[in-house]
């Protein structure tokens, strides 16, 4: 699909944008996927072309936040562990759904994971004590993440933030660090199958990559805020109405 220069500096501008907010917080799929949705990319290339830059910018993102030695590789590398096969299935399971079996439950799923993470205010998590069944309950909860974020993947890093500060003990930042690597890997396994599936939109990827690489490294440089709250209400704004507009294609 050709891409305009206008529509060139667009994404490169919002991937920006959105790579500086969920960097640390999650949720960076929660806006992509709908923005392709709504330029009139069909779901499924939608979700398969954010996968393919989600692997990048959270390539981006490990090395940035293991140069502030943030990275807990013990957790990272058994969370990683479990979402790999999980992962794989997913994506296998949504090349095979219908248009709208796809539609219904990427909208249903949106709205989840809008929820959580309006929800959630993981800023003001304190470093607490290790749950004492933690690393079991954290493969649980990555072999279900995996699938997720094989389907849909939108919030996944948010969702993962949770086990590790609220089960786990850890702090905002070794949370969202830790959430990256494992980000890292289910976006590489997913992404091989989509790849291989022949429905990524390749024109795309560049300038998403790029401002989002950009806004990545920014916002681990200044992790300890967030960046303005206009950017949360305009992510907001766009998942609202794409998530009308599948209900519109639904109907």
């Amino acid at each position: 699909m050709h891409i305009t220069l206008i529509s060139w500096v667009g994404l490169f501008i919002l991937s920006f944008l959105v790579a500086l907010y969920a960097t640390i917080s999650g949720g960076g799929a929660l806006v992509l996927v709908p923005v392709f949705s709504l330029i009139g990319i069909p779901l499924l290339p939608a979700i398969a072309s954010v996968r393919v830059v989600s692997f990048f910018l959270q390539l981006i993102g490990v090395v940035a936040f293991q140069r502030k030695k943030k990275v807990d590789w013990k957790i990272s590398l058994w969370s990683s562990l479990w979402v790999i096969p999980t992962s794989i299935l997913g994506a296998s399971i949504a090349l095979y759904l219908s248009q709208r079996v796809l539609t219904i439950l990427v909208a249903v799923l949106m709205l989840f994971a809008l929820t959580v993470f309006l929800r959630i205010n993981i800023k003001n998590s304190k470093e607490k004590p290790q749950y004492r069944y933690y690393y079991l309950f954290l493969a649980i909860g990555c072999l279900l993440l995996g699938l997720y974020g094989g389907i849909y993947g939108a919030a996944f890093s948010t969702l993962l933030m949770i086990f590790y500060m609220y089960l786990g003990g850890k702090d905002l930042l070794e949370s969202s660090a830790n959430a990256s690597v494992v980000g890292l890997v289910m976006a590489f396994a997913a992404s091989l199958v989509y790849v291989r599936s022949g429905v990524i939109n390749w024109a795309f990827i560049l300038p998403l990559v790029i401002g989002g690489g950009i806004g990545t490294v920014l916002a681990v440089e200044i992790a300890s805020k967030k960046s303005p709250d206009w950017i949360k209400g305009l992510l907001i704004v766009i998942i609202v109405l794409s998530v009308l507009k599948l209900i519109a294609t639904i109907l």
